[in-house]
C-alpha cells in the first residue's frame, strides 16, 4: 500500500511536490536504523561524560562529510 503525503511551505505559501512512499519498502532501513541506535545507546552507558562529548562530535562531523 501506498501513501501519499502533500506538503506546504507555510514561509512560502509555496507548495511541495507531491510524492508517495511504499512502508513496506522502508521497514527493514526503519529495523537497521532502530537496532544501530539501540547498539549506540547502550554503548553511550559505558562512556564516560568527556568521552560522550567527543563521540557526539565525531559522529555529527562524519555525518556533515557525507
Amino acid at each position: 500500500m501506498s501513501h501519499r503525503i502533500t506538503m506546504y511551505d507555510s514561509c512560502n505559501g509555496i507548495g511541495w511536490p507531491n510524492f508517495s512512499f511504499d512502508p513496506l519498502k522502508l521497514m527493514p532501513l526503519e529495523t537497521a536504523f532502530a537496532h544501530e541506535s539501540g547498539l549506540l545507546l547502550g554503548a553511550f552507558t559505558h562512556l564516560t561524560e568527556a568521552d560522550r562529548i567527543q563521540l557526539k562530535v565525531e559522529m555529527v562531523s562524519n555525518e556533515a562529510m557525507q
